[in-house]
C-alpha cells in the first residue's frame, strides 16, 4: 500500500463530489453521490491498511502483529501456533491502533464527536454495501450531495486525527 494510492482515492472521492454538484440528471447525480461515499470508505480502509503495514514492523506482541496483518494466531492439532487469515472490523482495528500506538484515552475518545461521526459513516456504508431494505425514500433523504460531502469530510477528519496521534505528522489529504 502506498501513499500515492491513498491520494488517488482521495482525488477520486473529491472528483465524484464535484461531478455530483454539477450533474443535472438525477440518476447520474445519485450515482456520483454513491461513488463519493463508497470511494471515501475505501480511502478509510486503504489508509487503515497502510498504517497497519507500517505499525506491524514495530516491536509488538505476535498476536498484535497478526491483527495488523489481517491474521490470527491459532493452535493447530499438532500443538503449534499457526497464522490464519482473519479480518477485524476496520473501526475495531483503528481503536486498537490508537490504544496501542498513541496516548489517546479510548474510553474518552469514544465519547467525542469525531467518533460519533465515523460511526455514522460506518452505518451508512453498511446500509449501502450490505443492503437489507434500501428504499427510494432512503436514497432520496439519506444519500444527498450534502450528506456525501459530510461523509467524505468526516472520513478525512478522522484519518487526519489518527495520523497526527499515531505518526505525529500531518496527513497528505485535502
Amino acid at each position: 500500500m502506498t501513499e500515492s494510492y491513498i491520494k488517488t482515492l482521495d482525488i477520486s472521492s473529491k472528483l465524484f463530489l464535484n461531478l455530483a454538484k454539477i450533474e443535472t440528471d438525477p440518476k447520474k447525480r445519485k450515482a456520483f453521490v454513491l461513488s463519493v461515499i463508497i470511494n471515501s470508505w475505501v480511502l478509510f480502509e486503504a489508509y487503515n491498511n497502510y498504517l497497519s503495514e507500517i505499525l506491524s514492523k514495530a516491536k509488538i506482541e505476535p498476536h498484535e502483529k497478526a491483527l495488523l496483518q489481517d491474521k490470527e494466531l491459532r493452535l493447530n492439532d499438532m500443538g503449534n501456533f499457526v497464522e490464519i487469515r482473519s479480518h477485524s472490523p476496520t473501526l475495531k482495528r483503528t481503536l486498537f491502533i490508537l490504544q496501542k500506538f498513541s496516548t489517546v484515552n479510548i474510553e474518552e475518545f469514544r465519547k467525542t464527536k469525531i467518533w460519533e461521526d465515523i460511526q455514522k459513516c460506518e452505518n451508512i456504508r453498511n446500509d449501502l454495501i450490505h443492503p437489507k431494505t434500501i428504499t427510494k425514500k432512503y436514497l432520496e433523504h439519506q444519500i444527498t450531495i450534502k450528506k456525501s460531502e459530510n461523509f467524505r469530510t468526516d472520513i478525512i477528519t478522522f484519518l487526519k486525527f489518527i495520523n497526527k496521534k499515531v505518526l505525529s505528522k500531518e496527513l497528505f489529504l485535502d
